[in-house]
Parts: C-alpha cells; sequence; structure tokens
C-alpha cells in the first residue's frame, strides 16, 4: 500500500474514502476495510484516526455538512421513508460538490 507522509493529509483521504464507500454500499454495508482500501492504507491507520465506524461516519458528515444544496432539487430526490436510499442521494451530491 502506498505510504503518505503527512498524517492530516491520510486523515482526508480517509474521510473522502468513507464519504465514496458510505455512498456505494450505505452504511451497515460499508466495512472498514473497503474504507481503508479505497483510502490506500490498512484498518489500523484507519482506526489511529477514528475510533470506530460510527466515528468515522459522524466525521464525515460533520465535514460535509457544510455544502450547500439546492433545497427544492434535493426534497424531489429525497423519500424520507427510505433512510439508506435518502442518505446514497445526499452522499452522492456532496461527492459531484466536493469535486467542484
Amino acid at each position: 500500500m502506498a505510504r503518505y507522509g503527512n498524517v492530516n493529509e491520510m486523515h482526508e483521504r480517509i474521510l473522502k474514502s468513507a464519504l465514496e464507500v458510505f455512498s456505494e454500499k450505505g452504511y451497515s454495508a460499508a466495512t472498514i476495510r473497503d474504507i481503508s482500501s479505497r483510502a490506500g492504507c490498512n484498518t489500523v491507520t484507519v482506526f489511529r484516526h477514528f475510533e470506530d465506524k460510527l466515528g468515522l461516519f459522524l466525521q464525515v458528515v460533520e465535514r460535509y455538512r457544510s455544502f450547500a444544496f439546492d433545497s427544492e432539487d434535493l426534497n424531489r430526490k429525497l423519500s424520507y421513508l427510505n433512510l439508506h436510499n435518502d442518505f446514497r442521494i445526499m452522499s452522492d451530491l456532496l461527492l459531484r460538490k466536493g469535486a467542484d
């Protein structure tokens, strides 16, 4: 696996990878192994940065919550009945915003 000299850089890579994996698989199906593999590190490195999967998830939400959404567009897309699907929709929007 690739080595990164900067701890902050690895932290950011893990957060971005977690956002991608949570978006693709949902919270329940996402694993720390999936996230670490995407970030280019091992699972121990993820646990050095984040206490557990829930802590990582909460950090992802905290990091990316400040993006502004078109609320009308978002309301048309969300069901408010299927949390798993709604999270995927919001994650996809976050990924697109983060790429801008």
